[in-house]
């Protein structure tokens, strides 16, 4: 038995020897050289240019004194070149069951590709395929080219591959064990899978946020994040398997179109997310000129060859992408906080072609992080950038927000100082307002979403007479269908000007804040509110409430009001409040305005009457108020 192994043995590599000696001049790979299931062969090939395209396999097995040259890139790349390249290695099967292997040229973009397997002086097997050519005429429809290898026990193959087309020529093939290649393709086109529906999501989110929001930044961004998409899916063959598989002309026009378009919609986000119209001439003309110089090579891209619109690509992303980044840092230094984000997205999209160039020279380690770090780089750009876009958006809001502050502060300032001249109040509105437009001018439709959501008095934090004035119109109108009663009360801090003159300000502030908590805690169904009307008079809006329930509300909120001092800064101040009551059974064809008219009537009588009590409105004269 033992002899019988010792001799099958020896037949082996005596015939290994043979193959070896036979193709001494060929570069050879062994199959027992494969480590887990996967060998490079881009230092095993040896190449041959051929400048003509006249050379043929013939010529190539028929002739010994041709000038091959040794392969010494992980990945031979020959760059834009209008020669055609020949390739071939010799893999010997020197283990003791037949060989059941792939060769995989992983370069989809590859115009024209033709390999051929030779045993001996015998063509056993040839496919002619490459992105011009349909996806059928490959063995495996794949995005790769996939050529299935069976070498029998002892035996060789020669592996012949011509290369050439009008992008760059590059050939990145290695030799698979079949079941480690279909094991380790599911985690590669897991990436593609998750890449997509990345970019579709953060799309398509986008997309809606600009229908709401209405900023140009959004436009550029979307379009940026669908062209950069369609290049790398391109890129990985994705789009010629599974969209357009029997039209692989697509394939060179989409990728050289889509190239300059995302150049161009980048370089429009530069420009209106920075806000470089802000930033000087140059900065303004460098990015929109480079933008429009996009758009022509784009068109120019459909007159030309595919090789020339790929090297005006390639010439345009050279001088835009380091530009782009000049100038997020340039304004970085500046101070400018959304160039920080802006930088730092760039450089990860960079960083991943850098990755990816390092891998292909073999100086960083073949998986899945480095193979596709330009996938991963795009995606990590775009979430960038869709943070950057949120942020900024919250940045114009908490701008706007403290515009209208400062613009309320001067109000209270100006009604303050009632002893100026018309003349010098007028002068201090206009002041205002030129201060108020110009901090809104470039913030305007981010400032009208802060109005909606701005519901509250900044000071008394009871709701707003905006807020009042839409919510009547809305109780309004439901109690009209329901024919409901509908109650309001006025109520006026009694002799607050002596309280402004006695304590200052700060005093007055605080005595409305004081008011509108006791306010706001003598209510206790959820539809009644408060808020502040102007000045120091507040509303109080009741729903399904008659007269006489309204006049409940307000003696309780009179009595609480007298018997609830302030303490502030070691003072006690006593408040007390007058209250007009009015209620009506809403009509569909009355003016609202008249509730609240009714009201204030009523308040003026019940200051009239003395302060501290309540009056409604079909009250003639003051009545004493309950005790």
């Amino acid at each position: 038995m033992i002899q019988t192994h010792i001799t099958k043995l020896l037949v082996l590599f005596l015939l290994a020897a043979i193959a070896s000696s036979a193709i001494a001049t060929t570069p050879t790979v062994r199959l027992s050289e494969l480590i887990d299931g996967q060998v490079s062969l881009g230092k095993k090939l040896a190449y041959l240019e051929d400048p003509s395209h006249q050379l043929t396999l013939q010529n190539l097995t028929g002739q010994r004194d041709m000038a091959w040259q040794q392969s010494e890139a992980a990945v031979p790349n020959f760059g834009f070149s209008q020669s055609a390249y020949w390739f071939r290695v010799t893999i010997i099967n020197d283990t003791p069951s037949p060989g059941n292997h792939l060769i995989e040229v992983a370069n989809p973009v590859l115009d024209y590709l033709n390999l051929y397997v030779v045993a001996g002086e015998r063509v056993t097997h040839e496919v002619f395929t490459g992105d011009q050519r349909p996806l059928s005429q490959r063995p495996i429809k794949h995005r790769n080219v996939l050529l299935p290898l069976q070498i029998p026990a002892g035996e060789a193959r020669t592996v012949y591959f011509r290369a050439s087309g009008e992008g760059a020529v590059q050939l990145p093939v290695d030799l698979w064990q079949t079941q480690r290649f279909y094991e380790k393709d599911q985690y590669s086109l897991a990436v593609q899978i998750l890449f997509a529906g990345i970019m579709l999501a953060l799309a398509v989110y986008n997309l809606f946020v600009l229908l709401v929001v209405r900023e140009v930044s959004y436009v550029w961004y979307v379009l940026n994040v669908v062209t950069i998409t369609i290049v790398q899916l391109a890129l990985h063959g994705v789009t010629f398997q599974f969209l357009w598989p029997q039209a692989p002309r697509l394939n060179n026009l989409v990728l050289a179109t889509t190239i300059t378009l995302n150049v161009a919609f980048v370089l429009l986000f530069t420009y209106s997310f920075l806000n470089l119209r802000l930033r000087g001439r140059f900065l303004r003309w460098f990015t929109l000129s480079g933008a429009g110089l996009a758009f022509l090579l784009c068109a120019t891209s459909l007159m030309v060859s595919y090789g020339t619109a790929m090297r005006l690509a390639v010439l345009m992303i050279a001088i835009a992408a380091p530009s782009a980044l000049a100038i997020g840092i340039y304004l970085w230094a500046r101070g400018d906080v959304l160039a920080r984000v802006y930088t730092l997205a760039w450089s990860v999209l960079l960083l991943g072609h850098a990755m990816l160039v390092l891998n292909k020279m073999g100086i960083l380690p073949r998986n899945v992080l480095f193979e596709y770090a330009p996938q991963f780089g795009a995606a990590l750009e775009v979430l960038l950038f869709s943070f950057a876009l949120a942020y900024r958006i919250n940045l114009e809001r908490q701008q706007r927000f403290q515009a209208q502050s400062d613009a309320l502060a001067s109000e209270r300032r100006a009604r303050s100082a009632q002893e100026r001249a018309l003349e010098v109040q007028r002068e201090a509105n206009e002041h205002l307002e030129a201060r108020v437009k110009e901090r809104t001018q470039e913030l305007e439709s981010a400032n009208r979403r802060l109005e909606e959501m701005t519901a509250v008095d900044g000071l008394t934090q009871v709701k707003n007479r905006a807020f009042f004035d839409h919510h009547l119109a809305v109780e309004w109108r439901r109690n009209a269908r329901a024919r409901h009663n509908l109650s309001l009360l006025l109520l006026d801090a009694d002799h607050f000007k002596n309280i402004n003159d006695t304590y200052g300000h700060l005093g007055g502030d605080a005595c409305l804040k004081h008011l509108a908590q006791l306010l706001r805690d003598s209510l206790n169904r959820p539809g009644d509110f408060v808020a502040r009307y102007g000045g120091e008079e507040f509303a109080i809006l009741l729903c399904h409430t008659d007269l006489e329930g309204a006049c409940v509300v307000a003696e309780r909120v009179r009595h609480k009001v007298e018997s609830t001092p302030l303490h502030w800064e070691g003072q006690t101040i006593y408040l007390t409040a007058s209250i007009g009551v009015a209620s009506i059974i809403p009509q569909p064809d009355q003016d609202m305005k008249g509730l609240v008219k009714q009201a204030d009537d009523a308040l003026y009588a019940a200051k009239k009457a003395g302060r501290n009590r309540i009056r409604t409105s079909s009250e003639e004269s003051a009545r004493p108020s309950v005790r």
